[in-house]
């Protein structure tokens, strides 16, 4: 605190006040700031507004917002998203609106390139106080979607209640059509699911093929270890264990086919039991859609099954009729994500085989990142009939494959480039990797690529 006020102090040029006005954000020193902040240059006071925003130092920030150009609204959403109060009081104080919406990261892919509301970055953070002090300062709950949604992906009992006070609309639905309930019955936020009914969140829900939420939550049971314990919840709260269709059976007639009820471990259909205690009879349509119980998955990948010894490192590759170029660096195009090709494997096994497949055609991407890790981000340009379409595939934060493909109004012509890629990737050969071992926090298991069995687990040692 002493060595930033005394830097404070002795500032008597541009670079001087600005290492000064640093050390005080840092130490949260105010003595001596106005003479420092008025030495400062334009461009070095928006870059020190925006440490201070993010650093959370209030009176700092106060001082430099004067004179700062600098997007106002953009200074709020990054503090709410950092859980900065003292900077978020500074900002509202000194006039920005509780209201402001901004993106996070502006031109950026994904969420947080999308303009949202300050209170849906805080609330999207998980940073409760940030949600209790923009409530408390008016903010509104203007866009009840988004917001659900975002509190889902970040789940707090108490913010979700404080926001349900605040007017946020329990029977949202998202871009899918999915209600709420669904959300949190699915991601077992079970308390949520209580505060949402109990705020008058519809039970019985309708989807527009005339089908109930009740059976879309039976239908998870079609997945292995699904959640669908709050079915239970549903049926208790009054929904119709009688109403809709789904694949052409009732509620309980579906509950009857379905192959991962939570009681099939005993030999036992759980599911059938709650609705026909709460009265359902099973009705079944005559061409209700015949249910086939999952096998066990084959050992072989999905991804190793075709795979062209042909394919190598080319110039450009030709796949049904598509031509693939492969690119040195980003295509300038407004892109949109496409559904990524089913390869097998989960999780981490698929991002290191997609890595792999990409290495043997492109060869190491730019950025290796550490021999851990599987960070990569390939760009290619597919030609067919004469357009051109850029394509992008990396792995998103090292959790998914994510493609992107250039926006084009021929959606057929689109859907052709990404089935291309997908057969592409899918005959691709896998890299030969020389001894790199690969840590998986999640997993906690030690993997190694050897260009034949993909991956291998390994017993993890030092």
């Amino acid at each position: 605190m002493k060595r930033a006020e005394a830097a404070l102090v002795a500032a008597d040029s541009c670079e001087s006040a600005s290492a000064a006005v640093q050390l005080a954000i840092e130490a949260g020193a105010t003595k001596g700031l106005a003479a420092a902040v008025q030495r400062l240059t334009a461009e070095a006071r928006k870059q020190l507004a925006l440490a201070a925003a993010e650093a959370g130092a209030g009176e700092v920030l106060a001082a430099l917002l004067p004179d700062a150009e600098v997007d106002r609204d953009w200074l709020l959403v990054r503090a709410a998203a950092r859980g900065r109060l003292h900077s978020v009081a500074a900002l509202l104080a000194a006039g920005v609106e509780v209201d402001a919406a901004a993106a996070l990261e502006p031109g950026a892919r994904y969420s947080s390139g999308e303009v949202r509301s300050v209170l849906h970055h805080a609330v999207a953070q998980g940073h409760r106080s940030v949600v209790r002090q923009l409530l408390a300062a008016g903010a509104r709950v203007t866009d009840s979607a988004a917001l659900t949604w975002a509190v889902v992906g970040a789940p707090d009992d108490v913010v979700f209640e404080l926001l349900i006070a605040s007017g946020l609309d329990v029977n949202a639905r998202d871009r899918h059509g999915e209600p709420l309930l669904l959300a949190l019955g699915r991601n077992r936020q079970y308390a949520m699911l209580a505060a949402a009914i109990a705020a008058g969140a519809d039970v019985n829900a309708r989807y527009p093929d005339g089908s109930t939420l009740l059976l879309h939550a039976i239908a998870l049971a079609m997945e292995r270890d699904a959640s669908t314990f709050f079915i239970k919840d549903l049926l208790r709260a009054g929904a119709d264990a009688n109403a809709g269709r789904l694949n052409g059976r009732n509620p309980l007639a579906l509950a009857r086919v379905v192959t991962s009820d939570p009681g099939a471990d005993r030999g036992e259909r759980w599911i059938a039991q709650w609705l026909e205690v709460a009265g359902a009879v099973a009705v079944e349509d005559a061409d209700a859609v015949v249910v086939v119980a999952s096998e066990k998955a084959p050992a072989l990948a999905m991804w190793q099954a075709r795979i062209d010894e042909t394919q190598a490192r080319a110039s450009h590759y030709e796949v049904a009729g598509i031509r693939f170029t492969p690119q040195p660096g980003g295509v300038r195009a407004e892109m949109t994500q496409v559904p990524g090709p089913e390869w097998g494997g989960l999780g981490s096994d698929t991002i290191a085989a997609v890595r792999a497949k990409l290495e043997h055609l492109v060869g190491p991407p730019h950025d290796r990142g550490d021999e851990y890790k599987s960070t990569f981000e390939y760009w290619f340009v597919g030609t067919v009939d004469g357009a051109s379409l850029a394509l992008h595939v990396c792995d998103w934060k090292a959790r998914e494959v994510a493609v992107a493909l250039a926006v084009h109004s021929d959606a057929g012509l689109r859907e052709r480039v990404a089935a291309g890629f997908r057969e592409l990737l899918t005959i691709s050969p896998l890299a030969r990797f020389r001894d790199r071992f690969r840590y998986d926090d999640e997993a906690g298991r030690v993997y190694r690529s050897d260009g034949r069995t993909a991956l291998a687990e390994l017993t993890k040692s030092r």
